[in-house]
């Protein structure tokens, strides 16, 4: 008898104890960004197609899962709805068409695949925010090794 009313005690002890810091515990309140409009959308890509076409960009890459590596410099250049990588191009890569999205806060991320001679890839990815550029970029060969960079820049 002793035993159930100290079991009895005891759940109870654990149901309001549990109760009062459920109650006092404060709600998580997720505050989402206000949708943006097709027209503000729009303006923002044009504004980010007109800032990567202004200037040849100087980037610097790392790779990734390497000790201690320096980086390495590229510069790309934008024209249109093109980017060309300097130091691809002297390897046989040509320049690729990108595609470009407005995130909902307001960065602007391209995208694009190239391609050597020997159908070695490239694959970038990059965010524009600001006058600054980061992303990545991963060099994938057709014997199956890949290599993954990231990199940074500031407006030359």
């Amino acid at each position: 008898m002793k035993k159930m009313f100290l079991v009895g005690l005891v759940l109870s002890f654990l149901v309001t104890f549990t109760t009062a810091a459920l109650a006092a515990r404060k709600p998580v309140v997720e505050t989402a960004l206000p949708q943006m409009s097709e027209q503000e959308r729009a303006a923002l890509a044009s504004r980010a197609v007109e800032t990567l076409n202004q200037q040849s960009w100087t980037i610097y890459l790392t790779l990734q899962g390497a000790k201690l590596t320096a980086a390495q410099t590229d510069t790309l250049t934008f024209s249109g709805s093109g980017v060309v990588s300097q130091n691809l191009s002297g390897k046989g890569y040509g320049g690729s068409q990108y595609s470009l999205h407005v995130q909902d806060d307001g960065s602007a991320v391209w995208e694009t695949v190239q391609r050597d001679a020997q159908n070695n890839l490239a694959i970038w990815r990059g965010e524009l925010r600001g006058n600054s550029l980061i992303g990545t970029s991963s060099l994938h060969s057709v014997d199956g090794a890949t290599s993954l960079y990231s990199f940074s820049t500031s407006v030359r």
